[in-house]
């Protein structure tokens, strides 16, 4: 009895397989751990690649761009670049920024909505911090008009989804990004609805 005690006590047969269970919940978080990791570097990334795109393309109208041909043919570049996001996930804004002289010789700056269009990505921007940006002087035509071009998306970690909050306080990341740009061509730029519709975005 005391032998075959013995010789259980002294067999390591099966060894491996206790410490590959033990350590290999570890090596799965790692490995998707970095995945994840990898994926929201990149997945940020093509949110600022496309930002930028986007308002730079805008920006190159002369005078006046579109919003149902322009804008909506600059949007399918933008989802070409967020690529294998869905276009779905992905949304897009585009807002005018235009300061002006009101009645009393006062500063007034307009926010204009250009385009929006898949998943809400904020309310529009103030103006506020991008006053200084614009120009300034008493002949409104020396004011620089603003463009503000912005992408979004939701970016869900594999980690989150096994884990939720515990691991990584929350399960799912918004990518935002703001691109402001000047008009290339004029100081002005204005956006209406196609060329046949002069109507204001």
């Amino acid at each position: 009895m005391i032998r075959s005690l013995t010789r259980y006590l002294r067999n390591s047969q099966g060894m491996a397989a206790i410490e590959f269970a033990l350590i290999m919940p570890l090596l799965m978080l790692l490995f998707f751990g970095m995945v994840d990791l990898t994926g929201l570097i990149s997945t940020n990334r093509k949110v600022t690649y496309a930002s930028g795109v986007m308002a730079d393309l805008v920006t190159q109208s002369k005078t006046t761009v579109y919003r149902t041909s322009d804008i909506d043919d600059y949007l399918q570049a933008v989802y070409m670049i967020m690529k294998p996001v869905a276009s779905g996930d992905v949304g897009v804004a585009v807002y005018g920024l235009t300061k002006t002289l009101n009645a009393t010789g006062t500063e007034v700056i307009t926010v204009s909505t250009w385009k929006t269009a898949g998943v809400s990505c904020g309310s529009a921007p103030t103006g506020a911090g991008l006053a200084g940006l614009m120009g300034s002087g008493t002949v409104v035509s020396n004011f620089n008009d603003l463009v503000i071009a912005r992408v979004c998306t939701t970016f869900t970690p594999y980690v989150g989804t096994l884990f939720g909050k515990k691991v990584l306080g929350k399960s799912s990341f918004t990518l935002l990004e703001d691109t402001v740009q000047r008009p290339r061509a004029s100081t002005k730029l204005k956006c209406q609805i196609s060329p046949s519709n002069s109507n204001p975005c």
